[in-house]
């Protein structure tokens, strides 16, 4: 894995490409990096205290949500993202469904299914 000066000496190599043609206009690339696991949670939040402040923190809620930092210029977007299972814990777990069954017979015919037949 890269080093975050590896990574920096990388873009400046590429910065010093693009300043040779600084008048074409381009779509905003973006920078992105992706942890996956709990080993990977000390390497995401080294990242996250190097990382350009101030940046947007949003989470997703769905079982395989990401945790998410941001850091967006008008030239560039720069986003580091986790798993929330690697780096969150789960104070409530899932609960069992609640139905709500509208009646399917009459008032007397729910009645008659309850009356032993004598």
């Amino acid at each position: 894995m890269a080093t975050l000066r590896e990574i920096a000496t990388a873009l400046r190599n590429v910065a010093d490409v693009l300043d040779k043609s600084p008048d074409i206009e381009a779509g905003r690339p973006g920078l992105d990096w992706y942890f996956f696991n709990a080993k990977d949670k000390q390497k995401f939040l080294d990242l996250a205290k190097a990382f350009p402040r101030p940046f947007k923190k949003t989470y997703e809620d769905d079982p395989h949500g990401w945790l998410r930092i941001a850091f967006e210029q008008d030239a560039l977007k720069t986003e580091a993202q986790i798993y929330r299972s690697a780096v969150c814990e789960i104070v409530e777990p899932a609960k069992p469904p609640v139905y709500h069954c509208p009646s399917l017979l009459s008032d007397d015919e729910e009645v008659a299914l309850t009356e032993s037949a004598e």
